[in-house]
């Protein structure tokens, strides 16, 4: 397995940008900060900063899956995998199965799955319901806030991978923005429906964030972002951010068109 993780790895460091690893280093900090004590970072609340590293999760895998140069889809696959198992796989169960030896988490099968985030929502349903209210308030803040997200991310590196290899290369782009439209919609039917559940932990929904990531490193590999110049775009963005802001403060929902 180790020799898996080490193929392509010349590939992979001549495409990684490492200045993203600074900005990701940042993000984790304070989502990592908020999960611990929500209250005194609300600057930096999940609304902001999960979004924003979901966005270069799905950008930076994108890239490892697209640098891979094993000839086969099982080769590229089973190089992949191991390198996400060995990276993420000892860390997360042995925080897991440390909680579960001391007794200290619920559900621990949802965990061990990495399901708690679909637990979560299944139980919001019913925000009164005993058992959620004895989890959320109980338990959520002190075992879950840290685990959901990755729980998503391990969901998304599962499914994601062999979505892409598995669709031909002139279909990719189309693929691409179709799982941001799906998303989205996603996200409004889980809105109308579900509006008081945690339809947000869902990978329906995250997916997203992800999705646009995956778009900008595709079509960056694709030669065809060469009109994106930084000095513009950044400006660009940043007004855009800023009037979205203003016309959810002028509607009145909050956060509605992060």
């Amino acid at each position: 397995m180790l020799g898996f993780a080490r193929q392509n790895s010349k590939v992979e460091v001549s495409m990684r940008k490492y200045q993203f690893d600074g900005i990701r280093f940042v993000l984790f900090l304070m989502v990592f900060a908020t999960h611990y004590h929500p209250m005194p970072l609300k600057v930096a609340y999940l609304g902001y900063a999960l979004p924003v590293f979901f966005v270069m999760s799905g950008f930076l895998i994108t890239n490892v899956l697209m640098s891979a140069n094993d000839p086969t889809l099982g080769g590229k696959l089973k190089t992949f995998y191991s390198r996400r198992i060995l990276r993420i796989c000892p860390s997360y169960f042995l925080v897991v199965l440390l909680l579960i030896a001391l007794g200290d988490l619920t559900h621990p099968l949802s965990y061990l799955l990495y399901l708690v985030n679909v637990k979560l929502f299944s139980l919001s349903i019913s925000l009164p319901h005993g058992e959620f209210h004895s989890w959320f308030v109980g338990a959520w803040h002190r075992e879950s806030m840290h685990l959901w997200s990755l729980s998503v991310e391990e969901q998304f590196y599962i499914l994601y991978p062999l979505v892409l290899y598995l669709t031909p290369t002139r279909h990719r782009t189309l693929m691409l923005f179709s799982l941001l439209g799906l998303s989205i919609v996603a996200r409004f039917w889980f809105m109308a429906y579900y509006p008081k559940s945690f339809y947000g932990t869902l990978l329906p929904v995250c997916t997203e964030y992800f999705a646009w990531g995956c778009v900008f490193a595709w079509l960056e590999a694709q030669k065809r972002l060469t009109l994106l110049a930084p000095g513009w775009t950044l400006g660009t963005s940043t007004l855009v951010v800023v009037i979205l802001v203003a016309v959810e403060h002028q509607l009145g929902h909050g956060q509605f068109l992060q």
